[in-house]
């Protein structure tokens, strides 16, 4: 290679040596390109290069400094076959330009001038005839080394299967990645909800649906009182064959349950009418008979005695009685007994009654008119 014009003030007088000129300038091996950082780009014209150490690429000028590719390039190959009435082909790649596409016709080149193209559609100028084997060729550059700007990489430029399982990192996926109602029953496999995958306040009563729960899903031991909120269980809940005696065990019904004491032998489980429980002595319509020498206030059934020699004293009636209370009485005493009416009337009368020595009688409670009738 001969050199035509060197300008002397521009190369000093050992810069440029027959070995430096071999070993930099030689068709089969290498030569050495201007190295610089960014910085220390000159003003450059158009067709400058250089290698950048800032950015470790080679670089070029046009109307601005570029990197110069140093890839290889790659061919996206698209085919149909013609049936006379189809006049566009989508292409697996989108052409960098019309220049990077190739269109055959059973192996024949077709001119540019007879298709264009529009991102990945491919439009012929007339349908390819029946039969006609098609093939685009789309000539891609592959630049060696470039990091994609942050949102350069959309959804659009992902293949469907790019992204697969393993390329998931195992906490990748958050639940504020999770749009509310993507996950559905039918993407859950039959076995991929386990006992241990559900948190414990997970599953509340709302996520419950009402036909879910049956009893054959529910093992024998897997409902214990500790599971059973206080007001859980009320009457309307229980279907009315569903407790039977073989469903109580011999012990789970005991005093302590019914909130009431052991009471007294002989003595039987009786209601106010009004939730509570108590014992007490039952027999008939009247109590055992009792004898009495002092004042006494009597109860609903009782049938007295009264016996004293010398000192009257007073048999008082019960308070509040219910219609049909009924009392019996007896002097047999030498004492009188005044029997007190207690805020009743006696035989309509709002007075106290006399019982002399052999004297006796039944009262029975009407009413707030007539009182206690004496029988």
């Amino acid at each position: 290679m001969a050199l035509t014009k060197v300008t002397t003030n521009l190369i000093s007088d050992d810069a440029v040596t027959s070995s430096k000129l071999a070993n930099d300038i030689a068709v089969a091996t290498s030569f050495i390109a201007p190295v610089g950082t960014t910085a220390q780009r000159p003003s450059a014209a158009a067709g400058h290069f250089r290698y950048n150490s800032t950015t470790g690429k080679f670089e070029g000028y046009t109307d601005a400094w570029g990197d110069i590719g140093g890839g290889e390039a790659t061919i996206s190959i698209s085919t149909m076959t013609g049936n006379s009435s189809a006049t566009t082909l989508t292409l697996s790649a989108t052409p960098p330009s019309e220049n990077a596409i190739q269109v055959y016709f059973d192996g024949v080149y077709q001119h540019k001038d007879t298709f264009s193209f529009s991102g990945t559609t491919l439009t012929f100028d007339a349908a390819p005839a029946t039969g006609v084997k098609v093939e685009a060729i789309v000539l891609l550059t592959v630049v060696g080394s470039i990091t994609p700007a942050d949102t350069s990489v959309t959804a659009a430029k992902l293949a469907s299967n790019a992204v697969i399982t393993a390329k998931i990192a195992d906490d990748a996926i958050t639940t504020a990645k999770i749009v509310d109602g993507a996950i559905t029953a039918a993407k859950f496999a039959s076995g991929a909800i386990g006992t241990a995958s559900v948190a414990d306040n997970a599953v509340t009563t709302a996520k419950i649906v009402d036909a879910n729960v049956t009893t054959a899903k529910i093992a024998d031991d897997a409902v214990t009182a500790a599971k059973i909120a206080d007001d859980a269980i009320v009457a309307a809940a229980i279907a009315d064959d569903a407790v039977t005696a073989a469903k109580i065990a011999d012990n789970a019904v005991d005093i302590a349950r019914l909130n009431v004491s052991d009471g007294s032998s002989g003595q039987a489980l009786i209601t106010d009418g009004s939730g509570t429980l108590s014992f007490a002595t039952v027999g008939g319509l009247y109590n055992n008979w009792l004898v009495k020498t002092t004042a006494y206030t009597l109860v609903t059934g009782d049938q007295i005695v009264g016996n004293h020699a010398s000192t009257a004293f007073t048999l008082t009636l019960p308070a509040s009685p219910s219609a049909g209370a009924v009392v019996t009485v007896k002097n047999v005493g030498t004492a009188t007994i005044t029997i007190g009416r207690n805020s009743q009337k006696i035989n309509s009368l709002v007075e106290d009654g006399e019982l002399v020595t052999g004297a006796s009688g039944t009262l029975v409670y009407v009413d707030s008119t007539i009182g206690w009738s004496v029988i």
